[in-house]
């Protein structure tokens, strides 16, 4: 198992955590774990709406598919 780990300061506050399981010879599971703090109205309404859970979703999509591509 590999584990990454970030934070992000500012304005905003953001903390995240991802570990890499490997099941098998071409199988992981890659469970996101992501703390977050907004920042201002317009953070907080893009919050409640949605926004940071599909671009999230949307994001492990792309890197899931650039892995596969790669074939690692």
């Amino acid at each position: 198992m590999r584990k990454q780990a970030t934070t992000v300061g500012g304005e905003a506050k953001w903390a995240g955590l991802v570990a890499f399981h490997q099941l098998g010879d071409v199988t992981t599971v890659a469970p996101l774990q992501l703390d977050r703090e907004p920042a201002g109205f317009a953070e907080t309404l893009g919050d409640e709406l949605g926004f940071v859970k599909w671009q999230v979703t949307d994001n492990r999509r792309c890197f899931k598919q650039h892995f596969e591509f790669r074939g690692a």
